[in-house]
Parts: structure tokens; C-alpha cells; sequence
């Protein structure tokens, strides 16, 4: 079965359970790993692998509409570690069922502030204010799949259903 993602048809963001009001914008964490150079005898050039047990610090920015009191208080509260749950709703296209449908997407996250931006007073403007957030557990479910799991404290990495680092927590 193929399907074509179109657009997000909604979404609403939760910190520690409770729906904020307004977000207008959040940017997931990039996932990246640690690399490896391979140099020696034998050998033509240089080697270099990804070390998928070694992730790189991952973060998150939101955006809530204009100068969202309620958002700006939840997020930012240094030195204390933040769940949030971003939920929406994705129109894609069935090839299979020559059909549109509606496809539910989750992304949870346990995070800490890194900083903010307070944003611009501008007449006739809603320019948004902006929070940073450092990401140290991230999962991203798609119509309740789990697609991604990044947890560098417990050595957990699942891609599309596989735990890629089974084998090294077993080892240690």
C-alpha cells in the first residue's frame, strides 16, 4: 500500500498534560548521530561509520502565537525537565483505496528549557515569541505506530518498529 502525505489538518500541544492554548508553530529535534573514521594499514582512504548508539544532543523549538503568557510559563522554567506531547492530524492519500484519509500523529517529549526569545511588538503584527527547549527522550507514533524512539539515558533507539540497540544493552 502506498500513501501520499498532504497536509496537517490540525494540531494542539500539551506541556505536562494540560492543552495550551495557542501554538503556532513546533520544530521536532534532528536526529544525529555520533561518526567514526576508520584510518590504517590496508586500507585505501578513510572509512567513516555512524554510531547509532551515540545520538547528538537534540532540540526543539515552539513558536506560540504572539506573546502567549500561558505557553511562554509552561515552557520555560529552568532547571525542571518538561513533558510534551505535540498531537495532529494529516490529510494523506490512499493509493490503495483510491481515498483520502485522516492520519493521527503524536510526538512526546521530555524536555528542558535552553532559552528564549520574547519576540516583537509591532503594530498589526502577531510575531511570535520563540522557547528552546533541549530534548532528552523523543518518540514520534503515526496513526499509532511508533516510527522513531530516541532515549540516550536508557540506550533505546527504535526505527520503524525495530530496537536498534537491543543488542548492546543486552552486552553490557
Amino acid at each position: 500500500m502506498s500513501s501520499y502525505p498532504a497536509k496537517i489538518e490540525g494540531a494542539s500541544c500539551y506541556v505536562d498534560g494540560a492543552r495550551l492554548p495557542v501554538m503556532a508553530e513546533v520544530d521536532l529535534p534532528e536526529i544525529e548521530f555520533e561518526e567514526a573514521e576508520i584510518a590504517g594499514m590496508g586500507l585505501s582512504g578513510v572509512l567513516s561509520g555512524v554510531l547509532p548508539g551515540l545520538a547528538k544532543a537534540m532540540e526543539a523549538t515552539f513558536k506560540p502565537s504572539g506573546l502567549s503568557s500561558s505557553a511562554l510559563r509552561a515552557l520555560v522554567r529552568p532547571g525542571q525537565s518538561t513533558e510534551v506531547d505535540v498531537r495532529w492530524v494529516q490529510s494523506e492519500f490512499d493509493d490503495r483505496l483510491r481515498a483520502q484519509r485522516s492520519v493521527p500523529g503524536r510526538a512526546f517529549m521530555v524536555c528542558a528549557p535552553k532559552g528564549f526569545k520574547a519576540g516583537t511588538i509591532k503594530h498589526g503584527r502577531d510575531d511570535a515569541a520563540e522557547v528552546t527547549v533541549a530534548v532528552s527522550y523523543l518518540r514520534i507514533e503515526q496513526d499509532g505506530v511508533t516510527i522513531i524512539e530516541v532515549d540516550p539515558v536508557n540506550q533505546i533507539l527504535v526505527v520503524d518498529g525495530t530496537d536498534l540497540l537491543a543488542d548492546l544493552r543486552a552486552s553490557l
